[in-house]
């Protein structure tokens, strides 16, 4: 029943997410995902690149400005929204936390009753203070 992956025509590549795009790795070296319960790859995660880690943190500074002068009623609708999500999908989210960490789905099966999205929710209003 738990037949051993073709690891090269199986294993889903996942991607870099910059800047709010989908970038695959170029530094052509990657880690693997594994799936503790069955001891496989199910996954393999490009590792970053000098140049993409700069790209990232650039695209971080570059939004940085807008949500700090975003009105505090309208990131804590963002955050709220975001919370919506997570519970929408719950299910899904569990299914993969149990696949990537080997959590007994029972465990992973309660965002629903995280809190921490309903902090995060509470203060969407907050951001870093300036430096300088």
């Amino acid at each position: 029943m738990n037949k051993p992956l073709n690891q090269a025509s199986v294993l889903k590549e996942i991607h870099h997410f910059i800047g709010g795009r989908e970038i695959a790795g170029s530094s052509g070296r990657f880690g693997d995902v594994f799936n503790p319960a069955l001891g496989q790859a199910a996954a393999r995660v490009p590792f970053a690149s000098e140049s993409e880690v700069a790209a990232a943190v650039g695209a971080a500074h570059k939004a940085l400005p807008a949500w700090a002068a975003t009105p505090p009623l309208r990131r804590a609708r963002v955050m709220f929204k975001f919370k919506e999500l997570l519970d929408q999908h719950a299910d899904a989210l569990a299914a993969i936390i149990t696949s990537e960490h080997g959590k007994v789905l029972y465990r992973t099966d309660k965002p629903r009753n995280d809190r921490r999205t309903d902090y995060a929710a509470l203060f969407g209003w907050y951001h870093p203070p300036r430096a300088g």
